[in-house]
């Protein structure tokens, strides 16, 4: 889907069809339906963590459909979590470092720093010409373009 998905962005597509989207909507329930069926609880296997595990997470895509395929139906929501985990892992380094933020005054200065440099490199951008920019009156925009909604079709 994610391959699919890149090749539809390269020739400036923004969603895929409806159509297409009801086919790949049907599909993910059909694997879901298979995932469960393959590992029905029987024999030895009846009870054991491993099962319940798989069981739980298929469950969960069962669940939160919507939101595993939302990809499908707005380009600009990524395919995986892997930015956000990223996001993360610097506030996760500096507790560890320090064990904590000591106020929350300093927590927010943290993340409002990181939200500007994280946007200006996601836009392309050098953080340092950007803070010497905004130093001297010149803020820089890094604002992706608008783009306005594909018809239904």
């Amino acid at each position: 889907l994610n391959s699919l998905r890149k090749e539809s962005l390269d020739r400036g597509g923004k969603s895929f069809r409806r159509k297409t989207i009801d086919n790949f909507r049907d599909r993910f329930d059909e694997l879901v339906e298979e995932g469960f069926a393959a590992n029905q609880a029987d024999g030895e296997l009846k009870g054991s963590a491993t099962l319940r595990k798989i069981r739980a997470l298929l469950g969960r895509l069962s669940r939160r459909k919507d939101d595993f395929l939302r990809f499908l139906e707005d380009f600009d929501v990524p395919f995986t979590s892997n930015e956000a985990e990223r996001d993360l892992r610097s506030y996760k380094g500096r507790m560890a470092i320090s064990g904590c933020f000591r106020t929350f005054r300093g927590l927010a200065g943290h993340a409002n720093l990181s939200t500007v440099i994280k946007t200006l490199m996601k836009a392309g951008k050098s953080w340092i010409e950007a803070a010497d920019a905004a130093v001297n009156g010149r803020p820089v925009n890094c604002l992706p373009p608008r783009r306005d909604p594909e018809p239904e079709s």
